[in-house]
């Protein structure tokens, strides 16, 4: 009776053969090419909507294409998926107590996603934090700082509290106070201070300057002053334009230096 029993190792060798180059395809083939299509769809992804868009497209390619890998190299290695299955069960129920907190971050996530109050690029302040959205993920959102510090909010505290966006709207106004003797002309102050925003050139003329008169005391009187600019020019419109009141007003003669004040209201950058 002829032997067979080394055809058989034979054919477990190849066998064993074969599933190790599928193992070797999958991971040093399907990797990078799962990296390379998240970001090729970032990059059209970008260009057809926004970089919020963008950032949540790449991390679904990815994630999604790593998952879809991880499941091949266990098949290959013939691992019973159901017992991973049900053996996941049991643990999401115990991890699911323990991690409430996590799981009310994705959902305030899945909120913020929705609402785009803010997107990726954007200025925003909250918490007492005030910088540029880096990213939007599930459980938290990073922040770069105007001091460039990286920061990161949980996805609870953004929904549950009061969040501005600081460049969600192209137009922005900034207050100023300012202050003379009150033995100044009203209407002169009024008038000088308005021919000012009329010619500076970051100053917008729709909408109008506003300026009147808020409050008069026994030695002073106290003009609010606003002007409406565009927001990228808003940081630098408030840098400069409190020396230039001062020394417009200075040499039409309204007032010595000693008796003038001039503040801007406490507004984030």
């Amino acid at each position: 009776m002829p032997d067979f029993s080394s055809f058989d190792v034979s054919l477990e060798k190849t066998s064993a053969l074969t599933h190790a180059v599928r193992i070797g395809l999958l991971v040093f083939l399907g990797f990078p090419l799962v990296v390379a299509l998240s970001r090729y769809v970032h990059t059209w992804t970008e260009r057809a909507l926004s970089k919020h868009n963008a950032m949540l497209a790449r991390k679904a390619v990815f994630y999604g294409g790593t998952v879809m890998i991880v499941v091949a190299v266990l098949s290959e290695l013939d691992f019973k998926l159901t017992a991973l299955l049900g053996a996941a069960g049991v643990v999401g129920i115990a991890v699911g107590f323990a991690s409430q907190t996590s799981v009310s971050n994705i959902i305030s996530g899945l909120f913020l996603i929705a609402e785009r109050t803010f997107v990726v690029g954007d200025t925003i302040q909250v918490s007492g934090v005030l910088g540029t959205v880096l990213s939007i993920d599930l459980l938290s959102i990073k922040v770069r700082t105007v001091d460039n510090r990286y920061i990161r909010i949980p996805n609870e505290m953004v929904v549950k509290g009061v969040v501005t966006n600081i460049t969600r709207l192209p137009v922005r106004r900034l207050d100023i106070a300012v202050g003379v003797p009150s033995e100044e002309d009203t209407d002169r102050v009024k008038t000088v201070l308005e021919d000012l925003a009329r010619g500076y050139p970051a100053c917008l003329d729709a909408p109008a300057p506003i300026v009147f008169l808020n409050n008069l005391s026994g030695a002073s009187q106290e003009f609010f002053f606003a002007v409406w600019c565009n927001s990228t020019d808003f940081l630098s419109l408030r840098s400069s334009i409190v020396g230039d009141i001062r020394k417009r007003l200075a040499d039409e003669g309204i007032a010595k230096a000693g008796s003038l004040t001039v503040k801007t209201a406490d507004e984030p950058v």
